[in-house]
């Protein structure tokens, strides 16, 4: 029942994120530590504390703000910041699954951009909406394998 409360407060979150980048390539990053603190607190009291999963889930957020250094920002640093709370809240395996989902569902959409639309391979686009409809995808996946939905 945790995982399904802590999920939900993630996508509200991602959710807000998602429409702040479409509206202004901007994500809310004043919002982030409250999220944080919030997670932190709700594993202390109904998880017993961290493991070594949510520690681990860090790791890509840390390596993608190297990428984005090292690219002059060709990912944003609040996506980076994004993967990191999401890291720390759903550990490392389900942080790379929405890694690997948001960034197949964006390389779909600039294909999209670059074969239809003509844009050419410099055109920017908001990220953190692939990242909201991976995170969305994986929890829709754990509720139905939970049995939360019945066909």
């Amino acid at each position: 029942m945790f995982e399904i409360c802590e999920n939900v407060c993630t996508v509200i979150f991602l959710g807000i994120c998602c429409y702040q980048d479409l509206k202004s390539y901007t994500i809310p990053v004043f919002l982030l530590p409250v999220f944080f603190i919030t997670s932190g607190i709700l594993k202390l009291l109904f998880c017993r504390g961290f493991t070594v999963n949510n520690i681990w889930g860090l790791l890509p957020g840390i390596i993608l703000f190297g990428i984005s250094k090292l690219s002059k920002e060709a990912i944003g640093e609040g996506d980076c910041y994004l993967f990191l709370y999401l890291g720390f809240v759903t550990g490392a395996q389900s942080v790379f699954l929405v890694m690997t989902i948001a960034f197949l569902l964006a390389a779909g959409y600039a294909l999209y951009l670059i074969f239809v639309k003509k844009l050419d391979k410099q055109t920017r686009f908001a990220f953190a909406p692939f990242i909201f409809m991976a995170h969305l995808l994986l929890f829709s996946a754990l509720l139905f394998h939970r049995g939360a939905f019945q066909i």
